[in-house]
């Protein structure tokens, strides 16, 4: 992975669906798509066109499935994804040779680097400049002349919407699930005079956004512009790579647990407490505990001693809840021998993979770190990326370009990691046809460096390399650039960074006008997606 002045144009993502097989990974401009239901697995290619930064499933009004990308090439695309069920015969040698783009929007002003979802029809994303924006879909139904065939139109409803700016490369980008426990203070007004206060229910999320400065910001969303809490935890701060959600142990939703893994190899554990009204003046987060590799034993052991950067060999590059309380009976799960959830790590420099066990505290009523029954599991090279598959599974690939499951079992009387590697054959075949053919032969996954979008040195502009940009940059940051939109119907899947709009729909070319060029329209806006 190049660093410095030189190109950053090697990059891996990934996303899943968890209980569903339903996995993608991203290297550079391919996207690897894997549908496993356990017995049978199908896996697709698609070239994106771009360098992709991030990956993530979406999931419409009408219960398709689709994937969405974003990346260098600064626009937004989206892929209709069939599920495993629905694959005949017929189209399985059509998925396994490339998934038409179903729509595409862009470009943005700055490259793409992190992409989520939220609902059926709402994409956020962020940019290089640390700015995060809203983009929302509509779904209109769409009849095939003299077929009878009824499909699905994706349109914009508008143009991106601007929500936040961190000035700066964002590193980590999460949102959390619902929050069931959270309540809104609505004033209403009696008898012209008296005031009754009544409870209502919020449903919103946690949106976290973390950048190179060390800043860890969780806002209120949708309405962004209310900050909820900086998450300080010790001097000095360290980049945050990693964010996983722990569900309430106890089933009430008055708390919410974040598991945050740091650049430096730190853990840090922290509630919320979600009966907090908004116009409270308390933070919501608290700090229960932190670790560090120390802590879990793996250090000394395994980091080679010879690492050029030892925070690079210790950053956290995955964390995973796993939880197998539902595949056990009851008295084991009460019975306080096993530890039936945990975290799964994943670090840079560690061919370990460390199951750290959760146990909840009736006294104190609070999440904590088992410490006692820590397990590792030796992996043959060293991870490059991590992402729940099942309640108790998470999809690992390696630098070898190896899939493997690890499964949380129960084993005589306490916890376990199974590790599996037979299951994605298909998948590993494509992935090592891959890297074996790019230029940097089979190196390309080893010498990858998961954090050069925002780990770089400053360079001095007399000396740096010119002409080196990724080849999916095909405008510069700070250019004008003319945006298009496409529907289902596109003819654009193998250049998306130079589509342009032929339909003369005049409402989707308005929309584009506003969302391209060097100075965007930033609407803020409060409502609820």
């Amino acid at each position: 992975m190049s660093s410095g002045g030189e190109t950053h144009d090697h990059s891996v993502s990934i996303a899943s669906v968890r209980g569903e097989g339903l996995i993608a990974i991203g290297i550079n401009t391919k996207i690897f798509i894997v549908i496993h239901d356990g017995v049978k697995e199908q896996t697709g290619v698609v070239d994106d066109g771009q360098v992709v930064r991030g990956v993530a499933f979406l999931q419409s009004s009408t219960g398709s499935r689709y994937l969405v990308s974003g990346g260098d090439g600064k626009r937004i695309n989206m892929y209709s994804i069939p599920t495993l069920k629905g694959i005949s015969e017929e189209q399985s040698n059509l998925f396994s040779a490339g998934i038409p783009l179903s729509f595409s929007v862009g470009p943005h002003t700055k490259r793409i680097t992190h992409v989520a979802t939220c609902g059926d029809s709402t994409i956020l994303f962020a940019d290089k400049f640390g700015e995060v924006y809203r983009l929302s879909l509509t779904w209109t139904p769409d009849q095939t002349p003299n077929s009878g065939v009824t499909t699905t139109m994706i349109k914009c409803g508008s143009a991106p919407v601007f929500l936040l700016q961190h000035f700066s490369v964002i590193s980590t980008f999460f949102l959390s699930s619902p929050i069931s426990g959270k309540s809104l203070m609505d004033h209403s007004t009696e008898n012209g005079n008296e005031k009754t206060r009544t409870m209502l229910p919020l449903i919103g999320r946690r949106l976290f956004t973390c950048d190179k400065d060390r800043h860890a910001r969780v806002s209120c969303y949708p309405d962004t512009f209310r900050i909820e809490q900086f998450l300080w935890n010790e001097t000095p701060q360290s980049v945050v790579t990693s964010i996983t959600e722990i569900p309430d142990p106890t089933g009430l939703g008055k708390n919410s647990y974040f598991v945050v893994g740091c650049f430096n190899g730190m853990i840090h554990l922290w509630v919320a407490d979600n009966t907090l009204l908004d116009a409270s003046t308390s933070e919501p987060f608290t700090l229960l505990t932190t670790l560090s590799p120390e802590d879990v034993g793996v250090v000394n052991s395994t980091i080679p001693t010879t690492a050029d950067d030892g925070a690079t060999t210790r950053a956290v590059v995955s964390l995973v809840h796993v939880d197998m309380s539902s595949s056990i009976n009851t008295e084991i799960h009460t019975n306080g021998k096993s530890n039936t959830q945990g975290i799964f790590i994943a670090y840079a420099g560690i061919k370990d993979v460390i199951f750290v066990p959760l146990k909840y505290d009736i006294s104190t009523q609070k999440l904590s770190f088992s410490m006692e029954t820590i397990k590792q599991t030796h992996l043959e090279s060293f991870p490059l990326a991590m992402i729940g598959l099942n309640n108790d599974s998470a999809f690992l690939l390696g630098r070898d370009g190896c899939p493997r499951i690890l499964r949380l079992i129960h084993k005589e009387t306490e916890s376990t990691i199974q590790l599996v590697k037979e299951c994605y054959a298909e998948l590993e075949k494509e992935i090592v046809n891959y890297t074996q053919g790019a230029a940097d032969g089979t190196l390309l996954l080893r010498d990858m460096n998961l954090f050069a979008l925002w780990n770089y040195d400053a360079v001095d502009p007399r000396t740096r390399k010119r002409n080196a940009r990724a080849v999916s940059e095909d405008d510069d940051d700070n250019e004008d650039g003319n945006g298009s939109v496409e529907g289902v119907d596109t003819s654009a899947a193998a250049n998306n960074t130079a589509n342009t709009t032929t339909n003369g729909d005049t409402v989707e070319k308005k929309n584009m006008e506003q969302m391209v060029g060097s100075k965007v329209p930033r609407t803020e806006s409060g409502g609820v997606v």
